[in-house]
């Protein structure tokens, strides 16, 4: 593609600037008059179609020109954006929902430049800003794409990225009642019944017995019953306008799952977008085991398996089991014009401070959605409330399946977060974002989920906006 040629040639140029250790803020303060010569001079170089596969022909004036560059970044990426989006959806005819894709710049490009660019989407409730009040980088120039740092073409040397861009003809921001910009999002807990059978072992590695669990499959009975409860919260979730539904960890199997995507091809699903079911965890043997989280689109389509980035040492009858999985070693992003860029990260991957910083603050999620099984939420809060700051909304759901139930005291089953700009639906902590709001009803059978709405910072001109406590709602 000829947008890919652009992008090869940013990634030289902030390799460059890397090298150089470019100080982006020198650039951030120039004039604004300067800074409009700037961008003129950057047309002006593009309009002249200097070669995009050597930066090296370059004159020296620009190369030494540090702070021009990254002007020439912006307009580089303003074109690279047009030409991106017209070859995936205007130039071709299969009119297909979703592309896949490594990245923007090429596979050659990436090794030699050690430079992953990745899409960025418009994301409403973070604001205009972004995030250039808590960092300035070669990013903050760049308002179509970023840029993400790799060791032998991985993410921290470790992980690969798979990025899915979604056509915004299909999965386009919706207005609520009084015309607010606003996406609104479930989750269901499904149910209380459910009781994990597991497997504890000891084995001796490296000089000592370390612990292990493994969790079987859930008996065909209980799969049955499941299922019924999950294919009601669809279309509870669906006709309530819901956009994304997210279950719980460790109650899905690969039949269960199969089941859903049969049903969904055979009804007609007006509101949802997309589905994290209920991930799976795959027992095939002692360290061969995956636990694993499905995405699955309103027609029925598989887009993918996100696998858990962590394992969960289990505190069990004063012992420590390690969950025996293996680690997943890829991310899958999707990528939408008003939401940004979301991750799926199941349980302790969203506990676990490495990942939640990899996630928020180098590959720039702007919501993650948690499937998650644990007897409590305190934890879980915590590490939630860290989003703030990156304008990263979480949604979490556990089930009720796996709390410490006290008559006395209502316990957390599922979190919507409601983080951002807009003054007067946005809210800065958990208060009204916990869910069940009380004790639960118990009413399993009749396809248990919660619903909230993130709202965005744009109204609609001389829109009148009543002030009320939160986006939050309960279904």
């Amino acid at each position: 593609m000829e947008s890919c040629k652009l992008y090869d040639c940013m990634a030289v140029i902030i390799r460059y600037l890397l090298n150089e250790n470019f100080e982006a803020d020198m650039a951030y303060a120039v004039a604004s008059n300067h800074e409009k010569n700037m961008l003129e001079e950057a047309e002006e170089l593009l309009e002249e179609g200097f070669s995009l596969t050597d930066f090296s022909i370059l004159s020296d004036t620009y190369k030494s020109n540090l702070v021009m560059l990254p002007f020439l970044l912006q307009k580089l990426d303003e074109k690279a954006a047009k030409l991106l989006e017209e070859e995936l959806w205007i130039e071709r005819l299969d009119f297909e929902s979703v592309r896949c894709m490594d990245s923007l710049n090429s596979e050659d490009n990436v090794k030699a430049t050690s430079i992953i660019i990745l899409p960025r989407y418009t994301c409403i409730w973070e604001g205009k800003s972004r995030d250039e009040h808590h960092a300035i980088d070669i990013n903050t120039f760049l308002y179509h794409s970023f840029y993400v740092e790799v060791n032998e073409d991985k993410v921290e040397g470790k992980y690969t990225l798979k990025n899915y861009i979604l056509n915004p003809q299909d999965f386009g921001l919706c207005m609520d009642d009084e015309t607010e910009l606003t996406i609104p999002v479930a989750l269901s807990p499904l149910t209380d019944e459910v009781r994990l059978d597991d497997e504890r072992y000891q084995e001796y590695e490296k000089g000592a017995f370390v612990n292990y669990f493994m969790i079987k499959e859930l008996n065909g009975h209980m799969q049955a019953k499941l299922t019924e409860y999950i294919e009601k919260v669809v279309r509870r979730a669906d006709e309530n306008g819901n956009k994304i539904l997210v279950f719980p960890e460790m109650l899905g199997t690969v039949g269960m799952k199969n089941s859903l995507i049969e049903s969904i091809r055979n009804v007609y699903l007006s509101n949802l977008h997309f589905i994290v079911f209920p991930s799976i965890w795959e027992c095939k043997g002692r360290h061969r085991n995956h636990n694993t989280a499905y995405v699955i689109d309103y027609e029925g389509n598989e887009w993918f398996g996100q696998e858990k980035l962590r394992r969960f040492p289990w505190e069990k009858d004063n012992e420590t089991f390690l969950e025996d999985i293996i680690e997943g070693e890829e991310i899958h992003i999707i990528h939408c014009e008003g939401y940004g860029s979301i991750a799926v990260a199941v349980c302790r991957s969203e506990l676990d401070r490495k990942v939640r910083d990899l996630l928020m603050q180098k590959l720039n999620i702007k919501l993650i959605l948690c499937p998650s099984w644990t007897e409590g939420s305190h934890e879980f809060e915590c590490s939630i409330m860290t989003g703030l700051e990156h304008k990263c909304n979480v949604v979490w759901c556990n089930t009720c399946s796996a709390l410490e139930i006290d008559k006395d005291t209502p316990r957390t089953a599922g979190i919507i977060t409601t983080f951002g700009k807009n003054k007067n639906f946005s809210n800065m902590s958990l208060t009204d974002c916990k869910f069940p709001e009380n004790n639960c009803l118990k009413k399993c059978e009749d396809g248990c989920f919660y619903s909230g709405r993130i709202y965005g910072t744009d109204y609609r001109e001389n829109q009148m906006v009543e002030v009320v406590a939160d986006g939050c709602e309960n279904e």
